[in-house]
């Protein structure tokens, strides 16, 4: 749990002087890393992106390979 104080000085400090801010610098520290909620569902939405483009190449592909395309292009 320490080693992100490392990563940002001023959380650190912020919690020496104030140690009940524990939870505020915790969901700071997730949203900074990536492990809130937030990022993750950003994060799914990406390969949600990803994989729909990733289907759209291979459909495209396919109907290139298609007979229909082949006898159109003589």
């Amino acid at each position: 749990m320490w080693t992100f104080m490392r990563q940002n000085p001023e959380w650190y400090h912020k919690l020496s002087r104030h140690p009940e801010a524990i939870q505020e610098i915790k969901a700071q520290a997730d949203d900074y890393f990536g492990r809130s909620m937030k990022k993750k569902i950003e994060q799914f939405g990406e390969y949600l992106g990803m994989l729909n483009m990733f289907m759209e190449m291979t459909s495209l592909m396919e109907e290139d390979k298609s007979p229909v395309a082949e006898q159109t292009k003589e």
